[in-house]
């Protein structure tokens, strides 16, 4: 089932309906897999593709008026941190799987969700400290320890 609602990711038509329809969708169908599953080992990464589904279904760069007739969901930020905050805390010490076979990449899933709040939060610090202070040998961690040095 979970596997399931990752590849409606594909079954859009166009830009239109990925924002207003596939993404919503989604995020529905992971919020009902999450409630159906609660204690299924893939609950951290349904809760991070929600978050990263809620990101891309917001507005970037002037989209807004780039395409006035799409409605841009304007509250992704704020959704999309409650997810984020959400696996920080509850799942510190949970895998990313692949969505496709759940393979285990061995990536705390909480470093991955600040991550995203340090990028997607106007790079405020406290995520990335909290980063690096709690998963310094992560991928995440070591990407921005590399763009420091540049």
């Amino acid at each position: 089932e979970y596997f399931r609602i990752s590849g409606q990711y594909r079954s859009a038509k166009d830009f239109k309906e990925r924002i207003e329809v596939v993404y919503p969708r989604i995020i529905k169908n992971y919020e009902a897999f999450i409630k159906k599953y609660p204690q299924s080992p893939l609950v951290d990464d349904a809760k991070l593709r929600i978050a990263e589904f809620y990101n891309l279904s917001g507005p970037k760069r002037g989209e807004a008026k780039d395409f006035p007739n799409i409605k841009f969901n304007d509250r992704w930020l704020g959704k999309a941190n409650q997810w984020l905050t959400d696996i920080v805390e509850n799942h510190p010490n949970d895998k990313v799987s692949d969505p496709r076979s759940g393979e285990d990449f061995g990536e705390p899933t909480a470093s991955l969700a600040l991550y995203y709040l340090y990028a997607w939060n106007n790079k405020d610090q406290k995520y990335l400290k909290e980063l690096m202070d709690k998963y310094p040998g992560s991928r995440p961690a070591l990407e921005m320890l590399s763009r420091r040095k540049k």
